[in-house]
């Protein structure tokens, strides 16, 4: 069903390690599960231990060290990877995201938003905790909004809200959907906003918008994933 041949969960601790584990033998039973306390001794032993793993990197016992993602992925850019994590932070959040992991999950989340959160991943998509990014944006009351006070970039409100769909990882035709538009109409919305913040990539926008003063996006993530994070936070 997915394009993997392992799952590999990296975690410190030896109980938090056991309990990822056996969640995921039970999630994906035709997939081996391998388990390691650190990246390094996984490296010692990846060549043989599945050469297109879904690497999942806990980080209850500290955080993991982004240069060394950042080499793996050097080597294995296709890799898919997930960090959980125990904080929500969006400094945290915009750092992981830097070297191109494709899913942070903290810890607040619910087991099953997790889970989704890595099958989501795993057909090619993204998850980061929109909320993390819309709670830290001031509000503003005009029709378009600056990305930065020096910037001379105006960001309309529909931009904002295909803005939002991508950072929760979702297709230009389920942003349509939602949206009630055309998915050609997505996709020149999507061309413009790469082309106004400067950036090239899906991923890259919603890094990218870190810098966006939201206006109208606390109650409008177009995510599933992102509805159900929302709902458990209201909750």
């Amino acid at each position: 069903m997915y394009n993997i041949d392992a799952v590999v969960v990296v975690c410190s601790l030896a109980l938090w390690r056991d309990c990822i584990s056996r969640v995921l033998a039970a999630e994906f039973p035709n997939i081996p599960v391998l388990a390691f306390p650190d990246l390094r001794e996984w490296g010692s032993v990846s060549e043989w231990h599945g050469h297109s793993p879904l690497l999942l990197i806990s980080e209850a016992g500290g955080d993991v060290d982004l240069e060394d993602i950042s080499k793996i992925l050097e080597h294995k850019s296709d890799m898919k990877v997930v960090v959980l994590s125990k904080s929500s932070n969006i400094s945290r959040i915009l750092e992981v995201m830097s070297v191109g992991v494709q899913a942070y999950i903290p810890n607040n989340l619910t087991l099953e938003i997790a889970m989704k959160a890595i099958h989501l991943v795993l057909v090619g998509g993204s998850f980061f905790p929109a909320t993390s990014f819309l709670e830290k944006k001031a509000v503003h009351s005009s029709g378009s909004v600056g990305l930065n006070p020096n910037e001379d970039l105006r960001i309309s409100r529909r931009e904002l809200d295909i803005i939002a769909g991508v950072s929760c990882g979702r297709s230009n035709a389920s942003i349509a959907k939602a949206l009630n538009l055309r998915e050609s109409t997505i996709k020149v919305h999507v061309r413009n906003i790469m082309k106004k913040i400067g950036v090239n990539t899906r991923t890259a926008i919603a890094y990218r918008s870190k810098d966006i003063f939201y206006s109208s996006l606390v109650n409008k993530v177009y995510s599933s994933l992102g509805e159900e994070f929302l709902e458990s936070k209201r909750g």
